[in-house]
């Protein structure tokens, strides 16, 4: 609980650590909690055997590594599985896959990801549309999945600091200084 007060008040977003030798995500009280995978275990099962039952959710067996990329927006993680050549050969596993992947958003950042209307909770990640004006220092982040699409059926303000900025569902970007500035 100590741990979970600490991040809360500080603002952390995703926490990661070792020596359960499993991968492991969770999310609590909107943390995200990583535990990372062995990066060598011939058996694929050690990890997962000893601490597995410790963990609720997305608890995967294997060796490996986790590839963390950092934007302004997010942080993805991707569970990169490691395996030796001979458990390649029948083609059931290719080392380098992704077993798990996800993204955990900034707070003040909404990122689309699905195919479809802008107006959909489930193609944005977290279920987070923006809200109909976005406030100023806030991000959008247009990500469909490969030909999938991003359909602006609604209007969508944008707060910019002494600007206001509107897109609307054809595509044009309206910009105009308030009349106090």
């Amino acid at each position: 609980m100590l741990f979970r007060s600490l991040f809360r008040d500080n603002n952390v977003n995703i926490f990661f650590q070792g020596h359960d030798h499993v991968f492991a995500h969770e999310i609590l009280d909107s943390i995200t909690y990583q535990s990372v995978p062995m990066a060598a275990d011939s058996t694929y099962r050690i990890g997962i055997t000893a601490n597995g039952a410790a963990y609720l959710t997305d608890t995967l067996d294997g060796t490996g590594h986790i590839k963390v990329t950092v934007t302004p927006g997010y942080v993805k993680v991707d569970y990169i599985r490691a395996y030796l050549p001979a458990d390649t050969l029948s083609g059931l596993h290719k080392n380098g896959e992704v077993a798990f992947s996800y993204k955990v958003r900034n707070k003040n950042t909404y990122i689309f990801t699905g195919n479809g209307n802008w107006n959909l909770a489930t193609n944005w990640l977290d279920n987070a549309i923006p809200p109909s004006t976005l406030p100023a220092g806030s991000s959008i982040y247009i990500e469909p999945p490969v030909d999938g699409q991003c359909v602006l059926n609604v209007t969508q303000n944008i707060a910019l600091d002494r600007k206001s900025t509107r897109l609307n569902s054809s595509h044009e970007w309206i910009s105009r200084m308030p009349s106090s500035a």
